[in-house]
């Protein structure tokens, strides 16, 4: 018998870290729903769905996360992802620039053990069909890609879920917006950046938003590896290539802005000179992230209630490794899968 056979977990949020944690806690026996208002509109639908932990480490001089433990996270995709019947694009990613950009990301890749290797222009434009690299690239095998919203149809269809919102919180009663009342032994708040919780997990006070341009076009690159620029990225994508993706800190407006749109376009097009955009489909998305730049993943100080949260722009690249080490400490597991770092009772 599981710790968690029969254990009622409502999870308010249907983005990368719910549905998995979500998925992880049904297979285990938990009777678990998940209540969403609008899944397709969540960051986890916006984004390119790069399982990148050596370009995340290499490229963002932001992240808090190590190295090791993004790789930890991201194999435990490979099983996921069979299981689920979503492909991995195995194709890796290419980073570009000028050779002082590569020659810091190569020393920086090889400090903190990272597998990359450098290409010259041939090779690095091979990889990757209409890539200018003049420079060459550094290349990441073990970087990977899924289809987010093929991930979340089918972590969807593997889960109980309703469209409705959870406003509130009393012993063992989630509050939904449409009126009902669901009794559950645990609350699980995985909504990103939305505050509205805050009330049941005041933890959630420490999130700050971040506003995130993406763009999908109508060309580009259909096969190949994903190319990583210093402020920007390309993934082919037999759609049309996802273009992205800006980091707008302390924004939570949802508004498509122009300018940025042009930026984005303009440094993609650098990239790849013949790059047509004959039409464009501008998204945003509102991603969280905590002063410290780690997630909030585990027990809030208010009973019954969990927070997986605040993963910056990690959320699918984490989201097995947070739902797997939740689903271990709700069944009452004594040895931590995830770093104390990680406890959204850290702040205050």
């Amino acid at each position: 018998m599981s710790g968690l056979d029969g254990m009622r977990v409502v999870i308010a949020g249907a983005g990368a870290l719910g549905s998995c944690l979500a998925f992880a806690l049904a297979r285990a026996g938990a009777a678990v729903t998940v209540v969403d208002p609008a899944p397709d509109a969540s960051a986890s639908a916006v984004a390119a769905g790069m399982i990148a932990p050596v370009f995340e480490s290499v490229l963002d001089p932001e992240t808090a996360i190590g190295f090791d433990l993004l790789r930890r996270a991201a194999g435990l995709w490979e099983g996921l992802a069979a299981e689920l019947g979503v492909p991995l694009d195995r194709s890796g990613s290419l980073a570009v620039g000028g050779p002082d950009d590569l020659d810091r990301w190569t020393e920086l890749a090889a400090t903190i053990g990272a597998p990359a290797r450098r290409l010259g222009r041939t090779e690095a434009e091979r990889l990757t069909p209409g890539l200018t690299a003049p420079s060459g690239a550094l290349f990441a095998d073990i970087d990977v890609r899924i289809d987010p919203r093929a991930m979340l149809a089918a972590l969807a269809g593997a889960i109980a879920a309703r469209r409705s919102k959870v406003v509130g919180w009393s012993a063992g009663v989630a509050h939904l917006s449409d009126g009902e009342r669901l009794a559950a032994d645990r609350l699980v708040i995985a909504t990103g950046a939305a505050l509205d919780l805050a009330g049941a997990a005041p933890e959630l006070g420490v999130l700050q938003p971040i506003k995130g341009h993406i763009l999908r076009a109508s060309g580009g690159p259909s096969a190949g590896a994903v190319v990583r620029m210093v402020r920007g990225y390309v993934c082919p994508s037999r759609a049309g290539a996802v273009i992205g993706a800006s980091m707008e800190f302390g924004r939570a407006d949802r508004d498509v802005e122009p300018d940025v749109v042009r930026r984005l376009a303009d440094q993609a097009g650098a990239a790849f000179p013949g790059l047509e955009l004959v039409s464009v489909e501008a998204q945003v998305g509102v991603r969280a992230a905590t002063p410290d730049g780690l997630p909030l993943a585990g027990p809030s100080r208010t009973p019954d209630v969990w927070i997986a949260g605040g993963a910056r722009r990690n959320g699918w690249l984490l989201a097995p490794l947070i739902a797997e080490a939740l689903a271990s400490a709700l069944r009452g597991d004594r040895e931590p899968a995830l770093p104390a770092a990680f406890d959204p009772r850290r702040y205050g």
